[in-house]
This record gives structure tokens, C-alpha cells and sequence, in this order.
């Protein structure tokens, strides 16, 4: 059966290829039922690329026909990106590269580091952060003053509160 269009999309993270240097070997249920594909695109991360694109997907709010190309462009780079955060958390949690004393460990670490700053840039572009989520309603005249969710807001707003009561208690 083929794949739909979404699938393809969802899928461009390119799956590791089931092999003996897979880093989620030793946690894997296929090699410990003798089922282990080798040679062919690992099922396990192509399950999980497919959730984490539609989970982007349902975040913004649409369907895979009624968002943009762009909009498709930047959940696949976040699913591709979920993806390899993952895969640097699996390499991380062995025990000598959890101390960083192993250059994979390093190298790993400084990865984890790049994907979080790409992901949050994309999420900024989209405006899904909290903080652009603030703005936009700020911009848009939707968030009524000192009811921000941003820290300065919501101190203002306590602030306001505070000598509003000193000022009836004195």
C-alpha cells in the first residue's frame, strides 16, 4: 500500500536504518523478539516521526490540506528535529556520556544544545512561543492591560493590586 502525501512529508526525517551501531539497540523490542529489520528504515522512528508530525500539526490548528506549503516545510523540520533530539537524549543516557567525559557525550550535548535554538526559532516564526503568543496579542489589542501572561505584566498587574489595598486600608 502506498504512502499519502502526508505520510512522505512526515517521513523526510529519514529513519535511521535498522543496523548493529543503532543507538536505541539495547532498548529495542524488535531485536529482543529476533524481529529487528535490518538494513530497512526502523519502523519505531517512523511511528514516531508520524505522531510528532501530527502533533505539530494539530498545534497550529489545521489539517495537512488546509495549511501551507511553509506551514508543512516547518512541521516537518520540527518532526526532523524531534527526532534527532531524541536520538541525542538515547545517546546520552549511557552512563559515559551522560558525564560528558566521551566525546559523544560532548558532541551530543552541544547537538541537544543547536536543536533546542532551531526549534525555538521555527516556533517564533509561527508564533507559537508564549512569548510571541503575548506579543501578538498585545499588537492585536486581545490582552487587556496588566493581565499578561509575561513576568513584567503579571508583577505590574500585583503591583497595582498592592497599592490599590494600601491605599483603601490607609
Amino acid at each position: 500500500m502506498g504512502k499519502s502525501q502526508q505520510e512522505w512529508s512526515a517521513l523526510a526525517a529519514a529513519p535511521l536504518v535498522c543496523s548493529k551501531r543503532c543507538p536505541y539497540r539495547s532498548d529495542c523490542p524488535l531485536v529482543s523478539m529476533g524481529k529487528e529489520p535490518a538494513g530497512q528504515p526502523c519502523p519505531l522512528e517512523e511511528q514516531y516521526v508520524r505522531r510528532r508530525f501530527g502533533a505539530w500539526m494539530r498545534a497550529l490548528g489545521g489539517a495537512f490540506d488546509d495549511i501551507s506549503e511553509t506551514a508543512r516545510s516547518h512541521i516537518a523540520t520540527l518532526a526532523t528535529l524531534d527526532l534527532q533530539e531524541r536520538r541525542c537524549n538515547a545517546i546520552l543516557a549511557e552512563a559515559p556520556n551522560a558525564a560528558f567525559a566521551t566525546r559523544a557525550g560532548r558532541v551530543n550535548a552541544a547537538r541537544l544544545y543547536k536543536i533546542i535554538g532551531k526549534r525555538r526559532r521555527i516556533l517564533r516564526d509561527l508564533e507559537l512561543t508564549p512569548e510571541m503568543q503575548t506579543k501578538k496579542k498585545k499588537a492585536l489589542g486581545r490582552l487587556k492591560p496588566g493581565n499578561g501572561s509575561d513576568m513584567a505584566s503579571r508583577m505590574s498587574a500585583n503591583a497595582d493590586k498592592l497599592r490599590r489595598a494600601m491605599k483603601a486600608a490607609g
